[in-house]
């Protein structure tokens, strides 16, 4: 079982070679996190203290109760997404990023989040698909431009 675990990690950590990881910008979430209340902010604020710590576990704890109790909230989401790629789960956090983006109130950041962790994952045609999303956005030109070129480093996956 240690072994089988030991593999499954080792795949969930790979990525090409040379691609950023994106950064967490709660800067950039203000619409989906100020519907949060009180309360729940100060779980999130706390699910990022822990996040910055590096307890990943216990972060992820802490976002599951507040995703169940805000299911549209795609903050939370990209949170969450964050926390996992942090943690080496790359797949996880693909299906995170992605679920973000399907919620209401989806941003250009929450588009860039996931065109970035589509490109790590490897999945070109996410990566493409975002990257038309984000063609007119003049508030992430220089983190597009970024992820642009980024994209231009990695072949498409062949089947």
């Amino acid at each position: 079982m240690q072994f089988l675990t030991a593999v499954i990690s080792a795949v969930l950590t790979l990525a090409p070679e040379g691609l950023s990881t994106p950064e967490l910008r709660l800067d950039l979430l203000g619409a989906p996190l100020a519907k949060l209340s009180a309360a729940d902010r100060r779980v999130l604020d706390e699910a990022v203290g822990l996040i910055r710590k590096g307890d990943h576990t216990l972060a992820l704890a802490r976002l599951s109760a507040l995703k169940n109790g805000n299911p549209n909230n795609g903050a939370l989401r990209v949170v969450a997404s964050y926390a996992l790629l942090q943690a080496g789960n790359l797949l996880g956090a693909f299906d995170e990023a992605r679920k973000a983006d399907s919620r209401e109130n989806t941003s250009g950041y929450i588009c860039l989040f996931l065109g970035k962790v589509a490109l790590l994952t490897g999945n070109t045609a996410a990566c493409d698909r975002e990257l038309k999303h984000l063609a007119n956005s003049s508030e992430l030109a220089r983190e597009v431009s970024e992820l642009r070129r980024e994209r231009q480093t990695v072949s498409p996956v062949r089947k």
